[in-house]
């Protein structure tokens, strides 16, 4: 307790208002006195009083003086301690059940004392402290202290004269009665009771259900964690139903009740294609981790996943996809999973427990075309020969997309990026987001331009009519990259955009494509097949969509240009001839033989799509 005023009073002990007469223990053995009295009460301060009343009978039982300048102790000595600052006061118990203690300040106008520091009283138990302990108390520094009050009832004489009466003290049900007696008479001197827990048991025995037993704790603690347990148990399941519930209504809501039926009638797709469990994705992807993220886009972002078969696949999550989609979608599940070619990407199946549905692929392990041909410094690593190989398989994909499935599928986002490569530099056309179902009996599609620009097709952008000439188009785009190494849209040296099929066309009118190519493939080449493929992507970027050809065609002249390609390549070595022949005879072809032999027609048909590309760069802005 401290007071920084006047005077101030505390009560210490006030047991006025309990039912029973309580004594505290004093004048019995020495060693009980000294239990007792070794509870010590110092007045910390200068200028201060001290002093312990007995509010029984308002009696002051002791007084000491805390003083620090020697001429105030002089006077108060017979009350202060050797030691300035603080002062004892001696404890003498009698029949006391009320004790104040009281602090005050000495008048120090008339003592002329100056000192107006804080003055407290510290209680502590004495024994086992020395004088070192004794100052770290006094000076705060010393906080963890114990002290001592012994007590006993003393409205009886004994628990057998007290048990039955109506002030019996011991009110728990598992609490024990104890005479409290003179540790040198005989126990049946007793002069008054005690009550105690039962063994086993802990609490305040002097009410009611007080004491606690430890198996009563024990089984308490194990009740209140039995119904944690099952409240969190019951969270969980009603959570568990909650998701339930929401996975059902986007089962439904995504007819997934129509394509289980769709894949169900032929056993042959139902081999191929499954629908999977929300719970199936989640594992699969580790809850879609960060870390399985190997590639986003504009429709959505691919995770890897692996099945609990252990085949490693690509889940496909889309951003959106609006509700009058929700039935293309199906259709085109549907359709996908009848695709059998070794060329476009297995589509293993779906799950439709999301808001947006995903598409579970085979995953192909070694990146895209973009990523094998677009190396920095012009070091990829793909030959002429496999760029044209490549060239011929994603041809081949197309052709079976848009003649040989059962229902034409115009993929629409033709690029390089969504051309995959296996371990084997198999090409694998992928990512059907944007792609669109064209029955039979119609040739094309009007719907919203949606595509990646540089690979968009300049007649689909104008009237919105998709067709797969589009394809076709984005295709040519492709060869393009294949024999320039060049992207879609490439920085040139002035560090302006350029878009590559404007920039090849306008090689091609100003007869200086062969500074265009890129140098590996010029010296690769060696023969006409280089001129080919050049003029099959002239004819594949087209300005109008009729004067293409299609994509069967492609296929067959690509097909005819590797065989007559190996039938000139022997030739060339069993005649002898040399790279630097080799090199001159490519140089002939692309500096000669392919303007002579184009006429007047495809010259202005060249101009007219390279203006029109400019004029859609130009909108999208995009500068030249």
């Amino acid at each position: 307790m401290g007071v920084d005023d006047e005077f101030k009073r505390a009560t210490l002990i006030d047991l006025e208002n309990w039912p029973y007469s309580l004594y505290l223990e004093e004048q019995m053995t020495r060693d009980s006195y000294e239990e007792l009295t070794s509870n010590q009460f110092f007045v910390v301060g200068c200028s201060a009083m001290g002093s312990l009343v007995d509010l029984t009978i308002n009696k002051t039982i002791s007084t000491c003086f805390s003083l620090c300048a020697a001429s105030d102790r002089s006077q108060y000595s017979e009350w202060s301690d050797v030691n300035s600052g603080y002062c004892r006061l001696d404890l003498t118990f009698e029949n006391t059940t009320a004790l104040e203690i009281q602090l005050t300040r000495l008048n120090q106008t008339e003592l002329h004392l100056v000192n107006t520091s804080s003055i407290k009283i510290i209680i502590f138990n004495w024994n086992g402290y020395d004088d070192y302990d004794l100052e770290g108390v006094l000076n705060g520094s010393r906080t963890n202290v114990e002290a001592t009050l012994t007590w006993y009832m003393n409205d009886h004489l004994s628990c057998e004269e007290a048990n039955n009466t109506n002030s019996y003290a011991c009110l728990s049900q598992n609490s024990l009665c104890y005479d409290a007696v003179y540790d040198t008479f005989p126990s049946s001197n007793s002069i008054g009771y005690l009550c105690r827990c039962s063994a086993s048991y802990h609490g305040n025995p002097y009410v009611p259900g007080g004491c606690q037993g430890v198996i009563i704790g024990v089984s308490n603690g194990i009740g209140l964690l039995l119904l944690c347990s099952s409240l969190l148990i019951l969270r969980r399941k009603w959570k568990k139903k909650k998701q339930k519930k929401i996975r059902e209504k986007y089962f439904h809501q995504n007819h997934g009740l129509l394509l289980q039926q769709l894949i169900s009638s032929s056993e042959d797709i139902s081999e191929r294609t499954k629908i999977f469990s929300l719970e199936e994705m989640e594992k699969a992807t580790n809850n879609f981790d960060e870390t399985r993220i190997l590639g986003r886009g504009g429709h959505g972002t691919v995770y890897k996943g692996i099945l609990s078969d252990q085949r490693v696949v690509a889940v496909k999550k889309s951003k959106y996809v609006k509700q009058s989609e929700i039935d293309q979608f199906i259709n085109e599940v549907a359709v996908l999973s009848q695709i059998n070619h070794r060329n476009i990407v297995k589509l293993f199946g779906c799950c439709l427990e999301t808001e947006v549905p995903l598409l579970i692929y085979e995953f192909i392990p070694n990146g895209t075309l973009l990523d094998h041909l677009h190396i920095p410094d012009s070091n990829s690593i793909l030959s002429w020969d496999d760029r044209l190989r490549i060239a011929i398989e994603a041809a081949g994909a197309l052709a079976y997309l848009h003649s040989a499935a059962s229902i034409s599928i115009f993929h629409r986002d033709i690029k390089s990026s969504n051309v995959l490569l296996d371990d084997h530099l198999t090409a694998k056309i992928s990512d059907f987001g944007s792609s669109r179902l064209i029955p039979l009996d119609q040739t094309h599609l009007v719907t919203g331009v949606q595509g990646t620009f540089g690979y968009l097709d300049p007649e689909y952008y104008h009237t919105s009519q998709l067709t797969e000439k589009s394809d076709v188009y984005s295709f040519g785009v492709i060869l393009v990259e294949l024999l320039t190494g060049k992207r879609s849209i490439f920085h040139a040296e002035d560090g302006e955009n350029m878009n590559l099929s404007m920039h090849f066309l306008q090689a091609v009118r100003d007869d200086r494509l062969i500074e265009f190519l890129e140098a590996r493939i010029v010296k690769e080449g060696m023969e006409e097949g280089l001129h080919e493929v050049i003029q099959l992507a002239q004819m594949c970027l087209q300005l109008k969509g009729n004067d293409r050809p299609t994509m069967k065609e492609v296929e067959f002249r690509l097909q005819s240009l590797r065989r007559m390609k190996k039938q000139r390549r022997n030739n060339w070595t069993d005649k002898g001839h040399g790279e630097s022949e080799c090199l001159n005879a490519v140089s002939t072809f692309l500096g000669k033989n392919i303007y002579s032999n184009s006429d007047n027609r495809a010259i202005q048909e060249a101009s007219r799509n390279y203006s029109l590309e400019k004029e859609m760069m130009s909108s999208l802005n995009y500068s030249r």
